[in-house]
């Protein structure tokens, strides 16, 4: 039994009830002895069958989604959980256990998950199209895969029929790869999933029906460096959040790596997280008690953690969704809304991922609850449907209506991006009354004319993102309900070179460095927070200093003992065709101390002047008498200006600031007239 099942009984003859779903891991209730049933239905109000709307050709099987809305106005996956049907199956049929359906012969039909007595709906069409292509996608498709650790990357086969419609074709493809040296592709329970064996460029493909897409794949040796989940957030008791996790590794790239990590909580009396291959929900956490807690994802030794606040339902005051109002939308196309909860305090918090998202009328918008897509209305047909947004026991409403409008142009916003880096494109849509709209992740975007340049990712987590390859120029275009956008222009810079500003720094003082790249185009750009800094905690000679490499600490460098070496900001894949570019300044570490080093604090007389020169400024200071050969001596005015006094050399220089000041005292130093 895991920590999420251990409740304390009051009874022990009979089930206690709760009035929202308490699950074992297994999908079954917690009972008051300790045993769990096969009922996941407590609490439940409602059952999203999504997606809500879909076309499949006869004879390629496909999975539905089903999500459960629950009385405190959180969902959850409980597609194992309900029993699937098909309202002919001389049209499709369904597998009862997993929502998988296929196609038979031509037709339309619902389909239906049902639990105890509440069922929900979904709109199926079966068309006789044929596979015209596969695109074997994966999310930021320039990104590398590092084989410096075993886990795995998700690609993904995506059909486009002959009708436009696309399917998901990965759990039906052969996949295969060119070389498993270098890097392996599952081809049977985990289809499509890539490790990454050895450094080179093996290629990817996934074949069905004598067609096949591939998709060469760069792996590096890099290792794992650090981890990063979703930032601090708020539930209430009863309520749900996923977390995901993104891996960085040595190299700067990033992979989900969710499902491989640990998730655990702080304090399982305050929230519950649910990890591990067992469960369809892997980092949803389900808030218990108020108070606040941790929630860690770790892998390999290495943790990241942010907090997790739980508030009781009560103190959330109200609820509202945003467009608000009527809004209108056409067939074949999307909107997306928000929810934000005002609390008792008065504070505010997007609570749009968390909300329970419903359609009164699925045959005419259908909404989703899916992660990633939480909040998206899809438009079937002409008519009007409320949309519900609910969260901690509040709902807010909004109307949507579909119109019968004519889409007439689609256009495609030009967008400049670095190499290694990626930007999300934009379409908006123009239809026959005049009136816009954003259409951006309904339209099938056509990948870049050369993928040598930029390509455009068909993964469900960066839909429409192009990531810049190597520096030039190219197009993209977006189609739609067979109207397809202007040619875009996709320009991609590659950074040449990075300056590194040099300091200087007292031990145990602080000083912030700044790298600027220089881009092909000659343009210049402030990257110290994107850069790898080094040395660094984990990397590097840190005698000296240390640089920092984390999100506000980024180039922030810390003196640790006197000497010089250099600080060096590296931007991976940043270059062209995927080079790394590094630049590097010189970090000076002066030591502090009024002992170490023979250097001495003395008190002085004086007995003359001398005029010195500071900018613009004529000012006379007094010059020190007395026998200090050896030593380094710094004398302000009146005026907070500084001066450093070589003794031995007779010299005495003026400073206005800070800066000058520092120079000065490594002058002198490097004259070898001190100690």
């Amino acid at each position: 039994m895991t920590a999420l099942a251990m409740l304390l009984a009051v009874s022990c003859s009979k089930t206690k009830k709760y009035p929202i779903p308490l699950f074992d891991g297994s999908g079954g209730e917690v009972t008051s002895d300790g045993s769990s049933t096969s009922v996941a239905s407590q609490g439940l109000l409602s059952i999203s069958v999504e997606p809500a709307n879909r076309s499949i050709p006869v004879g390629i099987p496909q999975d539905y989604t089903a999500m459960g809305i629950y009385s405190d106005g959180y969902t959850r996956d409980i597609t194992k959980d309900v029993t699937w049907s098909s309202g002919d199956t001389a049209v499709a049929t369904i597998v009862a256990n997993t929502g998988e359906v296929t196609g038979v012969s031509t037709g339309s039909i619902q389909i239906t998950a049902t639990l105890s007595d509440i069922s929900g709906t979904g709109n199926l069409t079966v068309t006789t199209a044929t596979l015209v292509s596969i695109e074997v996608v994966r999310p930021n498709p320039s990104a590398s895969v590092a084989s410096g650790t075993a886990i795995p990357v998700q690609f993904t086969a995506i059909g486009t029929m002959s009708d436009g419609t696309t399917v998901d074709l990965t759990k039906v493809a052969d996949w295969s790869s060119s070389d498993t040296g270098q890097a392996t592709v599952d081809n049977s329970t985990s289809k499509g999933s890539v490790t990454g064996v050895a450094a080179g460029v093996p290629t990817i493909t996934a074949s069905y029906s004598s067609i096949s897409g591939t998709r060469d794949i760069t792996v590096t040796a890099a290792t794992l460096t650090s981890i990063s989940i979703d930032s601090d957030t708020t539930i209430t008791i009863n309520g749900n959040k996923t977390y995901r996790a993104i891996a960085t590794f040595s190299d700067g790239s990033t992979q989900d790596i969710t499902d491989s990590v640990t998730w655990s909580t702080g304090d399982t009396n305050i929230a519950t997280i649910e990890t591990g291959s067992s469960t369809n929900n892997t980092g949803l956490a389900t808030g218990k008690s108020a108070g606040s807690t941790s929630i860690t994802a770790t892998y390999n030794g290495i943790s990241a953690s942010s907090t997790l606040t739980v508030v009781d339902s009560s103190t959330v005051s109200s609820l509202s969704i945003s467009p608000s109002g009527t809004t209108t939308i056409g067939k074949n196309t999307k909107q997306n809304y928000t929810a934000t909860v005002t609390y008792s305090d008065g504070t505010t918090k997007n609570v749009t991922s968390s909300a329970a998202w419903t359609s009164s009328a699925i045959s005419i918008a259908g909404m989703s609850n899916l992660s990633g897509s939480e909040g998206e209305a899809s438009g079937v047909s002409v008519g009007s449907t409320t949309i519900t947004a609910s969260f901690g026991g509040k709902t807010a409403t909004a109307t949507l209506a579909v119109a019968e409008r004519t889409l007439t142009s689609i256009a495609v916003s030009n967008v400049t991006v670095s190499a290694g880096s990626g930007k999300q494109l934009t379409a908006t849509a123009t239809y026959s009354d005049g009136s816009t709209q954003d259409v951006t992740s309904a339209v099938t975007w056509n990948q870049v004319v050369d993928t040598s340049i930029a390509e455009v990712s068909g993964g469900s987590s960066d839909y429409g993102t192009v990531y810049g390859k190597s520096a030039g120029d190219s197009t993209v275009t977006a189609t739609l309900s067979g109207v397809t956008s202007n040619a875009a222009t996709v320009s991609v810079k590659s950074l040449t070179s990075i300056a590194v500003s040099s300091t200087s720094v007292a031990k145990g003082s602080t000083a912030q460095l700044t790298a600027t790249g220089t881009y092909s185009d000659g343009s210049t750009e402030d990257i110290t927070n994107q850069v790898t800094w080094t040395p660094n905690t984990g990397s590097g000679d840190t005698t000296y200093f240390v640089v920092g490499n984390v999100d506000g600490e980024k180039g922030l460098v810390t003196g640790k003992s006197a000497g010089s070496a250099v600080a060096t900001a590296t931007l991976y894949g940043a270059g062209n065709a995927g080079a790394n570019v590094s630049g590097s300044g010189t970090i000076t570490v002066t030591d502090s101390s009024s002992t170490t080093g023979g250097t001495e604090t003395k008190s002085v007389s004086v007995s003359s002047t001398v005029s010195l020169d500071v900018g613009s400024t004529t000012t006379t200071e007094t010059k020190p008498t007395g026998d200090f050969d050896g030593a380094l001596l710094i004398i302000g005015d009146e005026n907070t200006k500084a001066f450093v006094a070589n003794i031995t050399g007779g010299t005495l220089h003026a400073c206005a600031d800070v800066t000058c000041l520092m120079d000065k005292i490594l002058q002198a130093v490097s004259e070898d007239d001190f100690d």
